[in-house]
């Protein structure tokens, strides 16, 4: 083959390609050749997120495709830690297994069994939850009595391998249906004899899948700076302990409970807030999560109140804006002449014109309670009506003068006068005018 280009495709958006194409110059019937692609993952990517990848092959006969998915967060076990904790491993037999620095597969650590001495043994367990289907695998190897003292690898209690001799480091891998298991390795003795370094070690062991815990604590609340203790409202999925904690000077009545009550302290008040964590754990991992407790002051009265416009003409309004000043942890309701609730709430607020005058109502909420109310003037005002009496008839020289009425703010007459009174000469009209 030659002139061979090789394109990788990544369909989630998780994983961004810095380089998705190589070439090869030649490959040669049997002859392997390592391609390289760069990729950045996010770092919000979730643990255990299925990536689906594409990768296209071409020369100038022929084309290649194949897809698969992976898995994010490899779960493996490679003894850098230099102890056992990093996962919840037993130790049980006549010899404990050990941390060993030579041999190893990789880096610095391996795990080995120690010399248990005939007839005895030295086991090392794990047993967890397995997410879904999967399976293990793990480096091993042995410097033992050939076909007497074994390292033995069980699932459940049942055998599935074993090995002994003089064997260099060796792959093997294994089914795991999802579910509970135990995993054991063993090294077993048999009564008599020793050969090598009578040990066997193993390293980089690739764990199945398990449940990550997950953890929520709820959403931040405000609560009224009095109150006596607040109940938690956390979900929580897969774990086998919770346990909450404050960064100040409450506690919790049950801190090992999902949903315990929380009764803050002092400086919890006057600091006006409090940061609450919880931690949810099983047996192979812990994770958590934080909540803001605020605590605020009854709510004051709503401030500035004002509508615009506060006095109109009956049928001349199209709305009102309804204003008031409030604090931003408090809620503004409104109510009209008859205490009847206006719909809607906060400020700015665009309403209906009212009909008649009369007093609007404000008030504000918070965890505390209502506040007080307040109130504002709003003044609808009638058309003007005119009254220039019934149509009546005059002498050719008589003068007639017309009111249009008091209280009037403007006159505009139809010849332009603007005063409220208007006189007429009948001497200029002919008759019947």
């Amino acid at each position: 083959i030659q002139d061979l280009s090789i394109n990788l495709q990544s369909f989630s958006a998780y994983v961004s390609l810095i380089q998705g194409q190589a070439f090869v110059l030649s490959l040669f019937p049997g002859e392997e050749q390592i391609v390289m692609f760069d990729m950045i993952l996010t770092d919000t990517i979730p643990y255990n997120t299925l990536l689906p990848f594409k990768i296209l092959a071409s020369d100038s006969k022929y084309n290649w495709k194949k897809t698969w998915n992976t898995r994010t967060g490899l779960i493996y076990e490679d003894w850098e830690s230099g102890g056992f904790l990093k996962f919840p491993w037993m130790r049980t037999g006549n010899v404990l297994w050990e941390i060993s620095q030579n041999p190893v597969y990789e880096r610095s650590f391996s795990a080995s069994s120690g010399q248990p001495g005939d007839s005895k043994q030295s086991t090392l367990t794990i047993s967890y939850e397995v997410m879904m289907e999967d399976s293990i695998s793990f480096y091993y190897k042995t410097s033992t009595e050939a076909n007497y003292d074994f390292l033995e690898f069980y699932i459940d209690n049942q055998l599935k391998g074993k090995w002994s001799g003089l064997r260099d480091w060796k792959y093997i891998s294994y089914y795991v249906p999802a579910g509970q298991h135990s995993f054991r390795w063993k090294y077993q003795k048999d009564i008599f004899s020793s050969a090598g370094e009578d040990m066997v070690w193993i390293d980089y062991i690739r764990l199945p899948f398990f449940f990550l815990p997950l953890i929520n604590a709820g959403e931040d609340k405000w609560v009224c700076y009095s109150v006596d203790s607040v109940f938690m409202n956390a979900t929580a999925q897969y774990q086998q302990s919770i346990l909450w904690t404050t960064k100040g000077d409450g506690y919790f009545n049950y801190p090992r409970i999902l949903n315990p009550a929380y009764f803050p302290g002092p400086n919890d008040r006057s600091n006006g807030e409090v940061k609450l964590s919880i931690k949810a754990s099983n047996a192979l991992a812990t994770v958590s999560d934080t909540m803001l407790l605020h605590f605020v002051q009854p709510p004051i009265s709503p401030q500035a109140m004002q509508a615009i416009p506060d006095a109109y003409c009956t049928d001349r309004a199209e709305s009102i804006q309804l204003l008031a000043q409030v604090h931003e942890t408090d809620s503004l309701f409104w109510y009209s002449f008859d205490y009847t609730q206006i719909p809607g709430q906060g400020s700015p607020l665009a309403v209906e014109p009212f009909i008649e005058s009369g007093w609007i109502y404000a008030v504000t909420k918070n965890s505390c309670g209502f506040s007080s109310f307040d109130s504002l003037y709003i003044q609808v005002k009638p058309l003007p009506t005119i009254n220039l009496g019934a149509d009546t008839s005059v002498c050719k020289t008589q003068v007639l003068l017309l009111d249009a009425g008091e209280n009037q703010k403007e006159y505009l007459w139809s010849n332009g006068s603007v005063n409220r009174f208007l006189s007429i000469d009948s001497s200029f009209f002919e008759q019947n005018d």
